[in-house]
């Protein structure tokens, strides 16, 4: 598995972390933290598929080529991964589960009007009651970047709302609001 991670000013590390095959626990349970192995973890000031490429090479020297490489799919890693299997073409690339599920929301939902609709409620509503008795109607706000991946919060939230409307008396509060 291969990912930019903290970021120190200009600085970001780029991280390889691996297990081996025969201890991966198929069918067993999902991999464990303490299952992993730390491969690489290399400062960048600047990240490119050049870049990604060599540092895959790097460790595969020391481990050997992987059998499969996981990433989040930002172009840097994918492009490297893709120049890395020109050398190595036993290497199968696939996407993480997390940023496959949340590009599947984004494609949906983008296009659908009542997001858009709903985003915009939940603004007017952020702005009309902060720092107000009503501040407890204020809505989580989704990240500028990966915001799909954050949507739990703002779903869980709009899943509340919608019960204190739905009582036999709904909440005065929040149907003002």
């Amino acid at each position: 598995m291969i990912d930019h991670t903290i970021q120190l000013g200009a600085t970001k590390y780029f991280v390889i972390v691996g297990c081996p095959l025969k201890d991966v626990p198929f069918g067993q349970r999902c991999l464990a933290l303490a299952d992993l192995h730390l491969l690489a973890l290399v400062p960048m000031e600047q990240s490119n598929q050049r870049l990604v490429a060599a540092e895959l090479e790097k460790a595969s020297q020391r481990t050997g080529a992987p059998r499969v490489m996981v990433c989040d799919q930002a172009g840097d890693l994918t492009k490297g991964i893709e120049h890395f299997q020109r050398h190595h073409a036993q290497v199968a690339a696939v996407g993480d589960i997390a940023h496959h599920g949340a590009n599947v929301l984004e494609n949906r939902w983008q296009r659908d009007p009542r997001w858009g609709a709903m985003l915009k409620g939940f603004g007017d509503v952020n702005q009309q009651v902060r720092q107000t008795a009503d501040a407890f109607l204020l809505s989580p706000t989704l990240r500028n970047k990966a915001r799909f991946m954050n949507v739990g919060p703002l779903l869980r939230f709009a899943r509340r709302v919608l019960a204190l409307l739905k009582r036999e008396s709904p909440h005065e509060k929040a149907k003002a609001r």
